[in-house]
């Protein structure tokens, strides 16, 4: 688990870096607060799901919390394709 931890760490930062960006091309005049927005929303919602996740885990047992996860982020994947919506 030891070996895994610096690779899974660096792959979650390299995702920072487009949202960074996606959130300054929407606030074009304003790049410090769209990065400051960007990394509040983040900090904020996983310190959210972080005790909502563990009472799960709590509950139902460790095997169940992949699962919440999964759907969020196939329901990310999937919104960026849905029929009708035009970028």
């Amino acid at each position: 688990a030891m070996l895994l931890l610096a690779p899974v760490g660096i792959l979650f930062a390299l995702a920072s870096s487009p949202l960074f960006v996606l959130g300054q091309q929407y606030l074009p005049g304003r790049v410090g607060v769209a990065s400051g927005v960007t990394i509040g929303l983040a900090v904020s919602c996983g310190g959210a799901a972080a005790p909502l996740l563990g009472l799960a885990a709590d509950l139902h047992g460790i095997g169940v919390i992949p699962w919440p996860k999964h759907d969020c982020i196939f329901a990310s994947r999937t919104d960026g394709i849905a029929p009708g919506r035009r970028n």
